[in-house]
């Protein structure tokens, strides 16, 4: 399995709202996750996840390395040179890959590493002005603007919170709406492109 970025041509997806829209959400669903993680014992950390064959260590390892990742774009992108090195990323295989190293980690340094990341992720993007907003950078969508960034970064991580079971707001269901398709959760829809692609609209 292989993703395939749009890089040349449109933006994949266009999503009306102002350009610093997704700020607000994107904090408040990363520091209410932190506080979740926080509550666990060891023993719920070893729990099993939605996610085939994953602990909630596993999840939180992975979005440390995600949150890295959304970073690293940002930044290229606004340097004026936005990256291309998701062209061959396997999301079924690589991530756990990149997680193995941190199995042997205790679930404090887990937390303590996702809340550095959170923090240098959230600290990039509240000193975005509306020009920063709208510079272009690299998802596993292709080029989009930096604010279409941050809403796949909120659903990626929105969707592996639900994963963990934890959250009382992870019942979701799909269901289709004409020719789009809706991930349904208690008070969030996530509104996928009727390619199938991988941006959500999240009311958070």
């Amino acid at each position: 399995m292989r993703v395939t970025p749009r890089y040349d041509g449109p933006a994949l997806l266009e999503i009306a709202g102002t350009s610093d829209d997704q700020l607000v959400p994107v904090t408040r669903q990363r520091r209410r996750f932190e506080r979740m993680l926080a509550d666990l014992s060891v023993d719920e950390w070893g729990a099993r996840t939605r996610c085939d064959g994953w602990t909630v260590q596993d999840v939180a390892s992975h979005l440390v390395g995600v949150n890295a990742f959304w970073e690293m774009s940002i930044t290229a992108g606004l340097a004026g040179a936005p990256t291309r090195v998701l062209t061959n990323f396997d999301p079924a295989s690589t991530p756990t890959l990149l997680i193995e190293p941190m199995r042997a980690l205790p679930p404090a340094e887990v937390l303590a590493q996702l809340v550095a990341s959170h923090d240098s992720l959230l600290g990039i993007i509240a000193d975005l002005d509306d020009a920063g907003w709208t510079t272009t950078a690299e998802t596993p969508a292709g080029y989009v603007p930096i604010r279409l960034l941050a809403f796949h970064a909120l659903w990626d991580c929105w969707i592996h919170e639900r994963f963990t079971g934890r959250n009382p707001g992870s019942r979701i269901q799909l269901t289709r709406i004409g020719d789009r398709k809706f991930f349904l959760g208690n008070d969030h829809r996530i509104d996928v492109d009727r390619g199938g692609g991988y941006f959500a609209a999240v009311a958070e």
